[in-house]
């Protein structure tokens, strides 16, 4: 049985501890948070696991072997590489980390110590999603024009990440998904409406290597919350 280790116990963490709990393969062997309220309180659901606000005292468990990772956005470069480097698994929450040199470093980090490196990009193993993608592998749409994305609600507004980060990345990996592979051009233009240096509000177009052309468009400055795709090809759309 694999033995985990969860790293951050706040929004999402304790989705991720139920969600191990509930299969066989897993187990919750520590729990680690620097908040010790929320630790108290998920640790009564899970007493037979390791409660900890040091994160080497995770690391350094020779019988764990793998860690999840829930922690604010800025902290999860950091946290990933030390477990990459203590020779765990490591599944992180999106996004990987807040730019693309440091998730470049992970993935070089993960292969020198082949260890598995995963993002919770939960959505391509949304049962909607696979059946999208086997009706545009079924050619029933034709050949595919384009995608649009949108993915916007009014609030909770993030100081510590964009909208691009913090929404848009579902819907980029889920378009990488449905059409098997990474955009050749990537534009993108973001506004700070309500925080400096922090952009609430981002338009980006993908193009990839066949000229599909994906656009997104993330906000949480919109009055209304919008989850929806929308694929055209020739002969049909979805």
């Amino acid at each position: 049985m694999l033995q985990i280790g969860l790293i951050g116990t706040g929004y999402w963490g304790p989705n991720l501890a139920k969600s191990f709990e509930l299969t066989d393969k897993a187990e919750v062997r520590w729990l680690c948070d620097l908040d010790s309220r929320r630790l108290d309180k998920i640790s009564q659901k899970y007493p037979h696991a390791y409660a900890t606000s040091e994160i080497s005292k995770v690391l350094g468990d020779k019988k764990l072997d793998a860690v999840a990772i829930s922690t604010p956005a800025g902290a999860h470069y950091e946290i990933a590489r030390q477990a990459l480097e203590a020779n765990k698994h490591v599944l992180v929450e999106k996004p990987i980390t807040l730019n693309a040199k440091e998730a470049l470093q992970l993935i070089h980090v993960a292969e020198k110590r082949e260890k598995i490196l995963m993002v919770g990009h939960v959505f391509e193993y949304n049962f909607t999603i696979r059946a999208l993608k086997n009706l545009m592998d079924s050619g029933e749409l034709g050949e595919i024009h384009y995608l649009n994305f949108e993915r916007t609600n009014l609030g909770p507004v993030r100081t510590d990440v964009n909208a691009l980060w913090d929404l848009a990345s579902h819907d980029i990996s889920i378009m990488c998904y449905i059409l098997d592979g990474a955009p050749r051009d990537v534009t993108a233009r973001g506004q700070a409406f309500l925080n400096a240096d922090v952009e609430d509000t981002v338009f980006a177009t993908f193009t990839f290597s066949n000229d599909i052309i994906a656009n997104v468009n993330a906000s949480w400055l919109n009055p209304r919350k919008v989850r929806q795709i929308t694929v055209v090809g020739s002969k049909k759309m979805a």
